[in-house]
């Protein structure tokens, strides 16, 4: 295994994920309380999961207000 998979690129690659001020918020995070690190990684799956399934709802509720109005305008 490389030593050079935790470099730079993956870091900056992390960063851009989730943007700069979260990750250095987490990581801040990590240097004061290393306890709270599973708090913390299970809560961005969290945050993850529920914006995800939000997202899925609003394109959903989207596309049946768009096919009403499609059904709407033939009758």
């Amino acid at each position: 295994m490389r030593v050079t998979l935790f470099g730079g690129w993956v870091w900056f690659a992390a960063g851009s994920l989730i943007g700069f001020e979260a990750f250095d918020i987490v990581f801040g995070t990590f240097a004061l309380a290393p306890e709270l690190l599973p708090f913390v990684i299970v809560s961005l799956a969290l945050t993850w999961y529920f914006r995800d399934r939000v997202r899925r709802a609003w394109t959903r509720a989207r596309a049946y207000r768009r096919l009403r109005r499609m059904d709407r305008d033939r009758s």
